[in-house]
């Protein structure tokens, strides 16, 4: 009886120890400024009781609220932080209290569009886009954010310095590849998101490659979200390395079955990016994607000014790859 006794006390101090858990954010910690948000936080244990929460700035309140905690323990907290200026990052904070709990997150709100004030700039990009047929969100993506962009119907007609290319099914255009590396290699950066199929880049030919998981997001910007793009992860799918004629190819594959969704190969001044990031699909729940999308153009700065000199472009690639 005493040693029930003595083991049903241990366990109760254990569990007053450690608690049911604790209150975790369940969503982005990256939001557009000036428009309504959604942020999800999880309360194990919490069911029917109240999860007290606000998101302050500077110290100041900008948003509060009290709600009841369901039976899933997910609570959506919708709020609207206040428009920040063109260009400005503000960094906020989300603090929630429940069950004896607390949860104390830095947010980010970030204005609507990276590339604002950026005319010359982008000018200087040459973006040329190449997608799928049914699929227009990436040119009304480039639209939305002031890009100017050529849209082009095969590789053969490109003619700028950036080529992004968006949604294709590479499995239907075999020679893709080759092609998408000979861009490459003159000195253009090419950028493919979330692709389906097969592609072979050649990488025997590259001078570096680069394989990496969401992680790799925070190459380009350390503050970003890689974790979660609105509610969802940055990619539905992921990328794994095959092999055809004893040269390595880049295969699109479930999730589940590969950590990989970035690829990154180097060749000359220029370079082929390989990604399943779903950067036009998820750009309205997550400022994530475009500010990528605006990091990865100004890594590759010097692929739009010819007057740099051939070494200096090779040590920013470089740099680019560390």
């Amino acid at each position: 009886m005493i040693r029930e006794l003595t083991t049903m006390v241990m366990a109760a101090h254990a569990a007053a120890i450690l608690g049911a858990g604790e209150i975790t954010l369940n969503s982005s910690s990256d939001f557009y400024a000036g428009r309504p948000s959604a942020a999800v936080v999880e309360v194990p244990g919490g069911a029917g009781k109240q999860l007290s929460w606000s998101v302050s700035f500077l110290g100041a309140t900008t948003a509060s609220g009290t709600q009841a905690i369901p039976a899933s323990g997910s609570v959506k907290l919708v709020f609207t932080f206040p428009q920040t200026s063109p260009g400005v990052v503000a960094e906020g904070a989300l603090k929630c209290s429940a069950a004896g709990m607390t949860l104390s997150k830095p947010l980010r709100f970030y204005p609507e569009n990276p590339f604002a004030d950026q005319k010359e700039f982008l000018r200087k990009m040459a973006v040329e886009v190449w997608a799928a047929s049914d699929d227009d969100r990436l040119a009304e993506l480039l639209a939305k954010l002031e890009v100017p962009f050529r849209a082009i119907d095969n590789l053969s007609a490109f003619d700028g310095k950036t080529l992004l290319v968006s949604g294709v099914d590479f499995d239907a255009f075999p020679g893709a590849g080759e092609d998408l590396r000979k861009i490459a290699a003159k000195g253009a950066l090419v950028v493919a998101l979330a692709p389906a199929g097969a592609l072979g880049l050649d990488f025997n030919l590259a001078d570096q490659v680069t394989l990496g998981a969401n992680a790799q997001i925070l190459k380009f910007d350390k503050k970003l979200d890689c974790e979660f793009w609105g509610e969802g992860v940055p990619a539905a799918k992921a990328l794994r390395l095959g092999a055809e004629d004893d040269s390595p190819t880049l295969e699109v594959v479930d999730a589940q079955r590969t950590k990989l969704t970035f690829c990154q190969a180097r060749y000359g001044l220029g370079a082929v990016i390989v990604t399943t990031w779903d950067v036009a699909g998820k750009a309205e729940l997550s400022p994530t994607p475009v500010y990528l999308l605006a990091k990865i153009f100004e890594r590759f700065t010097y692929l739009a000014l010819p007057e740099e000199s051939a070494s200096k472009g090779n040590e920013r690639v470089i740099e680019l790859l560390k």
